[in-house]
């Protein structure tokens, strides 16, 4: 009969003594199979080879009387159509497969049911191993990002609990409101209205509100100048928690020092102690993605001492403030933020959170929060802030001196490459004119120069260099390179000049204010010439006058210099015979002037006249 038509199949029989038990003889046979663990499992040895299958099968179906053993086994097969089963022996069991045949002694072996205890071995093992992986992966991915996110969580609180006692509210009130003025009449002038709170009242709410962020502790606290205003218009009260967190919060009057709508920036102080100043974090590491924290008084709710916290990404650098009105050319901007110099993230800085300070996962300022582009409507859901870097701290450096800031200039009329020159290659801010006697032609600047660096920093347009002169201060000489064409070989090629950079006028709308007033000598306030209104250096006719570097800003009527013929636009080229270059040089050597001195002039229509200013009579 074929093998494959037996259901069951008849293996050698082994003879048995009569007087003795079945199952030691086949005990002892079977006890020197080498596949045997010991003590010795009952199986045939036509099984050896399908020994995992017959002892998993026999798992299954209940069996086993003994302790489970995992072995591997190398000349089996492991069937690792999906992975790689363990040999698993049961000491002892019968297999499932080798049933004893009790009449002749024997064993017979279900041969066709060999491949069904394949497929339930796998389906065991695969069903015991599976759900434990994917319960240790499972365990394992999940935990990582919690912890990572547990970690990002607690360094938030922690920036926060840092750079808040730093973060104040600002209010601003009119001078002509008294703050003892408790009641007002009513029109009738009969019955009394409630009065209104005073600014040092605990429930008073301001109508214009801000903030601010401490950058010393004696007091100095900076801002932006739109939350300012004019000064000589506004008082200021300040909310701060001050030290030792909670504490008291007290509404302290703040003066101010200086506002500059050209950076928008501003400088009040306070006298408190105990006050936390800010810590400056690297403008230069800022990145697209980084995580920020904006910290402000919305609304005027930070006026218990607990500015409000939101999170966010930096979404890009350098972005432009939109300018005002039609006019777009680089005379018509009243920033210098219209040049390229705002951080944008998408905290969106809502009213009042003005003056407030963005700050890094360490609690660093890395800018101060402006509401002032969101005004103008440009990109509403977008939060914008003031970077803090070095052109930022050289501002607030000179405004607590109760000064205005100062910004380089150049005297050159630049532009931007055109496409077909961007697509070669070159990158900067090409001469389109030199204006004649300030400080580019001096340094030998022509037309069609292309201005690829400003010291330290690359320019690639327009905005570049305009940004690039405003860091600079007045009188600092500056190394410029360009690329220009040679004559000889008709091919570009650089060339490395400098220039002493004077001050850029500053014309907005919007109106100054410096707590010190100009310095005067004599009834006379001297500036750099350029840094006066551009019809001084005009005159009729097609040449423009060149100016000396210092010309003079006001003159004090019924003064020395005033009864000499000094009026305001007048360059100064000597003093007693001294070239004077900065403004510094003129109140120097004036200082040291005790009888006569002689002004060598320069008026606005080119002729050049020698006067002589008398000592001062008090």
């Amino acid at each position: 009969m074929p093998l494959r038509s037996m259901a069951w199949r008849q293996t050698t029989r082994t003879p048995k003594p009569r007087n003795q038990p079945r199952s030691t003889v086949d005990n002892r046979r079977l006890a020197a199979s080498p596949h045997s663990p010991q003590p010795p499992a009952i199986f045939h040895p036509r099984c050896r080879r399908m020994s995992a299958v017959c002892h998993l099968h026999a798992a299954s179906r209940g069996f086993s009387r003994g302790p489970v053993v995992a072995r591997t086994n190398p000349r089996l097969p492991q069937f690792s159509g999906f992975m790689r089963l363990p040999i698993i022996s049961h000491s002892p069991v019968p297999s499932s497969c080798c049933l004893h045949d009790r009449k002749g002694g024997g064993v017979r072996v279900l041969a066709g049911w060999w491949p069904i205890g394949c497929l339930l071995a796998t389906w065991l093992a695969w069903g015991a191993t599976v759900p434990a992986q994917a319960q240790t992966t499972d365990s394992t991915t999940g935990s990582a990002p919690r912890a990572s996110l547990l970690d990002l969580q607690s360094a938030t609180t922690e920036a926060i609990a840092r750079a808040e006692k730093s973060v104040v509210a600002i209010a601003r009130v009119r001078r002509d409101r008294s703050p003892t003025d408790r009641t007002r009449l009513s029109p009738l002038r009969v019955i009394p209205f409630v009065a209104d709170p005073s600014p040092l009242d605990p429930d008073f709410v301001p109508t214009h509100y801000g903030s601010g962020v401490i950058i010393s502790s004696d007091g100095f606290i900076v801002t932006c100048a739109h939350v300012v205003d004019d000064p000589r218009l506004y008082d200021y009260y300040v909310w701060t928690a001050g030290q030792g967190f909670p504490a008291e919060v007290v509404a302290r009057p703040a003066k101010a020092y200086a506002s500059d709508p050209f950076s928008d920036l501003a400088v009040l102080k306070i006298s408190a102690d105990g006050l936390t100043p800010i810590r400056f974090g690297d403008t230069g590491q800022l990145r697209r993605g980084q995580f920020v924290i904006a910290l402000g008084n919305p609304e005027a709710v930070a006026r218990d001492g607990r500015p409000t916290a939101s999170f966010g990404i930096i979404s890009n650098l350098n972005r432009v403030a939109p300018s005002e009105g039609d006019d777009h050319s680089p005379a018509s901007r009243e920033s210098i933020h219209q040049f390229g110099t705002l951080i944008q993230t998408d905290v969106r800085v809502a009213i009042g959170s003005s003056g407030g300070a963005l700050v890094n996962l360490d609690g660093e300022m890395v800018g101060l929060l402006t509401s002032l582009v969101a005004l103008s409507g440009l990109e509403r859901p977008a939060g914008f802030a003031i970077a803090a870097d070095d052109l930022f701290q050289r501002v607030i450096e000179r405004m607590k001196l109760g000064e205005l800031p100062e910004f380089g200039f150049l005297g050159i009329q630049p532009e931007d490459l055109r496409l077909h020159e961007r697509m070669r290659g070159l990158r900067g801010a090409r001469v389109v004119n030199v204006i004649a006697g300030l400080p580019g032609q001096e340094a030998g600047l022509q037309p069609d120069d292309i201005i690829f660096r400003v010291g330290q920093e690359s320019v690639d347009s327009r905005n570049d260099l305009f940004r690039a002169l405003s860091r600079v201060a007045p009188g600092t000489r500056l190394p410029i390179y360009v690329y220009r064409i040679q004559r000889a070989s008709n091919r570009l090629g650089t060339q490395r000049l400098e220039a002493r950079i004077s001050k850029k006028h500053i014309g907005t709308s919007r109106p100054a204010y410096a707590l010190n007033p100009p310095q005067q000598w004599r009834g006379i306030a001297v500036e750099y010439a350029t840094a006066l209104p551009v019809d001084p250096f005009r005159r009729p006719g097609p040449a423009p006058v060149e100016m000396p570097d210092v010309a003079v800003l006001s003159v004090e009527p019924q003064s020395p210099a005033w009864e000499a013929g000094v009026r305001p636009g007048a360059g100064i080229r000597t003093l007693n015979g001294k070239t004077i270059r900065s403004p510094q040089d003129f109140y120097t050597l004036a200082d040291a002037v005790t009888g006569p001195a002689e002004l060598e002039l320069v008026r606005t229509d080119g002729t050049t006249v020698r006067v002589t200013i008398p000592p001062q009579v008090d």
